[in-house]
């Protein structure tokens, strides 16, 4: 469970952060505006509007398991977290691109508020994978966490 509420801070960072030594050219402005409102799309409610950020062979890779194809991310994940995360940072160490690609990796904290009401901290690393398809709009292709319990 705690590996879920990892995977939703990332995504709700990726937006967020301007990395150390990485410039803010690193994403394309359509990517970074992506990343935006991917991030809002985590703190309301609406699964089916954040699902449509994943391509649909899309993968979630924690230590523990895989989720493969939007779908099932979107019934095993989505439906578990989506706006349980209050507090996210994550620093991007590393980004690669190509036109149709950007992969960014790098550390990341999140804060999260279970159902009933106690919080929780998780630190960790997190990768992610944004595809551009041919006419389409960025997309998750792959989203890779390992974290752990955090002091708050």
């Amino acid at each position: 469970m705690r590996r879920i509420f990892a995977a939703l801070a990332v995504g709700v960072l990726a937006a967020c952060a301007t990395p150390r030594g990485i410039g803010p050219g690193s994403f394309p402005a359509e990517l970074a505006e992506t990343r935006r409102s991917y991030t809002a799309a985590w703190g309301g409610t609406d699964r089916a509007a954040l699902a449509a950020f994943f391509a649909e062979d899309a993968r979630v890779i924690f230590p523990d398991y895989t989720l493969d194809g939007r779908a099932r991310i979107e019934e095993r994940w989505l439906t578990e977290d989506i706006g349980k995360v209050t507090d996210v940072v994550m620093m991007p160490e590393r980004v690669t691109r190509t036109s149709t690609e950007v992969t960014e990796a790098g550390t990341l904290t999140l804060r999260f508020r279970r159902a009933d009401g106690q919080v929780g901290a998780e630190r960790g690393t997190y990768e992610y994978v944004w595809v551009l398809p041919p006419g389409g709009a960025w997309l998750l292709r792959s989203v890779r966490m390992d974290t752990h319990p955090a002091a708050q």
